[in-house]
C-alpha cells in the first residue's frame, strides 16, 4: 500500500450534479435491500489469490446472510 501524503487531508471530488446524486442514492438503496451478501473473509481470501497470481481463482457468490 503507498503512504498518503497527508492523511488529514481531505478528497477534493467534484461535486455531483442533481442526476448523478439521484443514481448514486438509487444504487445505494438498492444494494442496501438486497439480502445477499459476501463476508469480508471470504473477499479477502479472493483478492488474496488474485494478488499472489492466481488468475482463475472463482470469486465468492453472494448468498442470503440474514
Amino acid at each position: 500500500m503507498r503512504p498518503v501524503p497527508k492523511p488529514e487531508a481531505e478528497f477534493d471530488w467534484p461535486p455531483m450534479d442533481a442526476a448523478e446524486l439521484a443514481a448514486f442514492t438509487a444504487a445505494v438503496e438498492e444494494a442496501l435491500a438486497d439480502p445477499r451478501g459476501i463476508p469480508h473473509e471470504e473477499v479477502e481470501a479472493w483478492i488474496r489469490k488474485v494478488a499472489a497470481g492466481d488468475l482463475s481463482a472463482v470469486a465468492p457468490t453472494p448468498r442470503l446472510l440474514r
